[in-house]
């Protein structure tokens, strides 16, 4: 099966940094902002979906990330990681740091661009957190190598997907 990257934006609307997170969907569900503070919105980049979607598919549908693109409109934002964060209902909690700076090729032309190559899941605990640059949008491009349909159990067919789509092609150093 071939699916589209997920496209969701990032921006930070106010005069100072904020941290945002996407995904989550155990933890910031049924919070009215999906667990951003005043001054972070939100978006699908995808014609016809909102991060909404997005956000209660991964409940049902986990997927394995192989490469995350991120862009931005203001560079400075490379200074800040993003913690991937895990929990499970024992309160059992992992972080995991990606120094997005670190991804940064000597041969790459675009200076408002960084390929990361680094797997991690997203299920309904996990999450990922940024600190946003003041005045700043930025969006990640999430590629799945592999994605969990339940409903596809009910279909006979197999839960596991491998994404058939051509993978990103990082920048070498």
């Amino acid at each position: 099966m071939s699916y589209s990257p997920y496209k969701i934006t990032v921006q930070n609307i106010t005069g100072a940094p904020l941290v945002a997170n996407i995904f989550g969907f155990n933890k910031f569900w049924f919070d009215s902002s999906f667990g951003n503070p005043v001054g972070i919105k939100i978006d699908c980049d995808l014609a016809g979906v909102e991060y909404s979607e997005i956000l209660a598919q991964s409940r049902n549908n986990f997927f394995l990330v192989n490469n995350l693109r991120i862009t931005t409109n203001n560079i400075a934002q490379f200074n800040n990681q993003i913690l991937i964060n895990t929990s499970d209902g024992t309160g059992k909690t992992i972080k995991q740091v990606i120094d997005v700076f670190s991804f940064l090729s000597p041969n790459q032309k675009q200076n408002n661009l960084i390929d990361i190559n680094q797997s991690f899941t997203v299920d309904a605990s996990d999450y990922l957190s940024a600190t946003i640059e003041a005045n700043t949008s930025i969006t990640y491009t999430i590629f799945a190598s592999f994605r969990i349909d339940i409903k596809a159990l009910l279909d006979g067919q197999s839960v596991v997907e491998k994404n058939k789509t051509t993978p990103l092609r990082t920048f070498k150093s």
